[in-house]
């Protein structure tokens, strides 16, 4: 909530502003409950509950859009799987003792290759399918209306930006292992097995806090480049800086978030897990029900993930840089109808503040900020 008077926040259970001492009427902030995505901070509970529901207001043209590419992904998925499997096993032991096992060369490369190829696939089409949603849930929480057409060929249009993100995300994982490791290699090489031991061992255990710290921070990178058109490394560093300071709560949404579809993710894996014991484990049938788990998961889940980033980016914005959905609306290069039902931004450097409606009724000043009446209150 905003005092009404000077435009200072104040918090829910405060009977005055803390900034200029005006009493405080929480009967003019109706709307402003839970699941609030306007102009103030929202906690854990409250991002969650926004997201479940952004995640039911958009699911149908999201799950359209995932479909459409999912399912031409997972027909070609299943062939190269189906084609690379061996019929028989890639290693077989020798029956005679202290005979090393046999290895088919031939046929482990092949799978090898055929899950590599799967693999990069799946990733492309996990891309595709979070950008996608996260321009879905955008233009939903501004009010414009967006089919799944626009939301894939936006995704698509921006596929290498976002395959360089990607890449620069690994980088940041692989750096500092690629650096423990060779520290340790070289150790090992001059003698100092020791020493080289205790290198890998603190080094390796200190990568865990590392990697949850790094993943955390490069989380909003996706919605950045998707709402902000931001690219590259710099949508990277925003990503940090937008999550500085509120790391903790950032982590902790993403954690609960994570256990939501994780148990989702389960549930669909248990009930095909079945449907696989009862065809007992025919090749054929398995490879069908593994594409058909993938798509319903992908359907039913990724959209939740990217609705709980969007939320989270939008949250940060909001708590950093008085965000507001006008400016929402520019970076996502909306028509200029719906920028224009907003008071007018600052030309300053960076994210501007909106500037407030000049009126010298205080009441009028920030009436903007507050959501509208409920049909019938007026007159």
């Amino acid at each position: 909530m905003f005092c009404l008077a000077c435009g200072s926040p104040v918090g829910p259970h405060d009977a005055f502003c803390t900034s200029c001492g005006t009493a405080v009427d929480p009967s003019s902030f109706p709307q402003f409950g839970a699941a609030a995505t306007g102009l103030r901070p929202m906690g854990v509970g409250e991002r969650l509950d926004a997201a479940f529901k952004a995640y039911r207001a958009s699911f149908r043209t999201m799950a359209l859009a995932i479909l459409v590419i999912a399912v031409p992904f997972a027909i070609v998925e299943a062939f190269i799987s189906y084609t690379t499997k061996s019929t028989s096993p890639v290693i077989v032991n020798s029956q005679l003792p202290g005979s090393a096992p046999t290895v088919h060369w031939n046929a482990l490369w092949t799978e090898v290759g055929g899950l590599f190829v799967i693999l990069v696939l799946s990733s492309l089409l996990t891309m595709w399918a979070s950008a996608a949603a996260v321009q879905i849930v955008g233009r939903k929480l501004l009010g414009e209306k967006i089919d799944w057409r626009s939301a894939l060929s936006g995704s698509i249009r921006r596929s290498g930006s976002l395959l360089w993100i990607l890449f620069l995300v690994f980088v940041g994982w692989l750096l500092p292992t690629g650096v423990v490791g060779g520290l340790g290699a070289a150790l090992f090489a001059a003698n100092l097995r020791t020493l080289g031991v205790i290198i890998l061992v603190v080094g390796y255990l200190a990568f865990i806090p590392y990697a949850i710290w790094f993943y955390v921070g490069q989380s909003l990178a996706i919605p950045v480049l998707m709402l902000e058109n931001i690219r590259g490394i710099a949508a990277i560093r925003r990503s940090f800086r937008l999550i500085r300071k509120t790391w903790w709560s950032v982590f902790g949404t993403i954690v609960l978030a994570g256990l939501i579809t994780g148990f989702a993710g389960l549930a669909i894996t248990a009930i095909f897990l079945v449907l696989n014991l009862t065809s007992h484990s025919n090749a054929g049938l398995t490879i069908l029900f593994g594409t058909v788990e993938r798509v319903i998961s992908l359907v039913l889940v990724t959209p939740f993930s990217a609705t709980i980033l969007v939320i989270l980016a939008i949250d940060m914005r909001v708590r950093k840089e008085g965000f507001d959905l006008e400016i929402l609306a520019r970076d996502m290069e909306l028509p200029a109808s719906f920028a224009n039902s907003r008071p007018p931004m600052s030309t300053g450097s960076g994210f501007p503040s909106i500037e407030r409606p000049s009126s010298n009724n205080p009441g009028e000043q920030f009436r903007w900020q507050l959501p509208p009446p409920p049909p019938g209150s007026e007159g």
